[in-house]
């Protein structure tokens, strides 16, 4: 192969073999360098009354951190420490695991002041992400308590 006959094409939905060999070329470029593929341990937490689901946590383990995916809380069940407990429980499996830390994105539309108050660093942020609005990135390291 001299790729003189490489195609390139666009499309909605990602192939299973396009995924395949994304994975090959990226375990390969990380082996290589002694670095281990990134794997993921999903974490999740749920929190009900009644059966009903009122809200959680979905996250992910990899390279000795915990990455918080999703968090949310219906909103009459706000302001009651809801947010704050399944923080406190992710960080504490964190530290179980031997994680560095806790990394998690946020718009600023989605209470950043939130994660801050808990202790976590903004050191990143994305200007309309969506328009009028930033994306924002936080990181709390256990070192930093």
């Amino acid at each position: 192969m001299t790729g003189e006959t490489v195609e390139v094409t666009e499309s909605d939905v990602a192939s299973e073999a396009l995924f395949d060999c994304l994975t090959e070329v990226l375990e390969k470029n990380n082996a290589d360098k002694g670095i281990p593929f990134f794997k993921k341990e999903t974490y999740a937490i749920t929190l009900k009354e009644d059966d009903a689901i009122i809200g959680g946590l979905v996250g992910y383990f990899a390279w000795s951190w915990f990455n918080v995916e999703y968090i949310a809380v219906r909103e009459e069940y706000r302001g009651k420490g809801y947010g704050k407990k399944l923080i406190d429980m992710a960080e504490t499996e964190a530290r179980k695991r031997s994680c560095v830390g806790v990394h998690l994105t946020t718009m600023s539309f989605h209470a950043p002041d939130f994660y801050k108050a808990l202790g976590y660093i903004q050191y990143g942020e994305i200007d309309n992400f969506p328009k009028g609005h930033k994306r924002m990135v936080f990181r709390k390291t256990f070192n930093d308590d």
